[in-house]
Parts: C-alpha cells; structure tokens; sequence
C-alpha cells in the first residue's frame, strides 16, 4: 500500500500535532512540578542564611551564558552545605560574599528555595507550555479543513 503526497502530509501534520502537544503538557506538568516542590520546601523547610561562595557557568545556543550561585550553608546539626540556587540563575555572575535567606530540606540539606523566586520559572512554563499546545491546536484544525475540503477516495 502506497501512500500518496495527500496521505503523506496529513501523516506529517499528525505528528507534528502529537509532537508539539505532548512536549507542551510535559513542559506544563513539569513547571507545575518544580513550582509545587519549591512552594513545599518554603512552607515546610528550614531558613537560614547562605553565602555565596561560587558560581556555576551554564551556557545554552539560546540563552546565552547563565550565572547560577554556589551557595555555602550550614544546617541546624552543623553540616556544612553547598548548593547550587537555580531560582538565581541570571545573566551577571553573583558577588561572592552575598547572603541569601533560603530555605533547605532537613532530609536532603542541598535542595534549596529561595523565597519570592518561584513565579518566573512557572510563569515561563505555562506561557511555553501554551503556546506549544495552542500551535498544535492550530494545526489540528488546519489539517481537519484540508480533509474536510478534500475527503479523499
């Protein structure tokens, strides 16, 4: 069975309809995620203040370079901890010796959460997250005028 050049490109535009959909409900799901965890861990952590000590590089073909501070800490039993704060991820590096007020898991001490610094991040995924869902819709609906103008054999 041979596919003809119709078949071919509705096939290409399912896909992409799939494609786009799914990373558009995991990019939701998973800013939801990151979201509800920082928001447990600031309601449920323990505070203290940490100093930055470092800074990680990251670079990416879109973003540029991204600064993320290291931070040191040391926790109510006295371990001292250091931790990279991805809330702080910016374009300028971090000045050592600057003091965040964070909050930090008692159980897994490197997982921190700065306050205030949750809404970003969140707001990035679910405009991502929609727009990625919104163009699958467009093409869904473009793909469904073309069958229905042209039904086919």
């Amino acid at each position: 069975m041979s596919l003809d050049d119709r078949d071919k490109a509705l096939l290409g535009g399912g896909l992409i309809v799939l494609v786009s959909a799914l990373v558009g409900v995991l990019t939701l799901l998973l800013g939801i995620r990151r979201w509800l965890r920082a928001r447990r861990l600031l309601a449920h952590g323990t505070a203290v203040t940490a100093v930055v000590v470092d800074n990680k590089q990251r670079t990416s073909g879109e973003n540029g370079t991204r600064f993320v501070p290291v931070v040191r800490f040391h926790t109510r039993e006295g371990q001292e901890v250091r931790t990279a704060l991805e809330d702080l991820a910016g374009r300028r590096s971090h000045v050592t010796g600057t003091e965040y007020t964070i909050f930090y898991d008692p159980r897994h001490p490197s997982r921190a959460a700065v306050p205030g610094r949750q809404h970003g991040p969140l707001a990035k995924s679910v405009v991502s997250g929609l727009v990625l869902l919104g163009f699958s819709f467009f093409v869904y609906r473009v793909l469904r005028s073309i069958l229905e103008a042209n039904p086919g054999p």
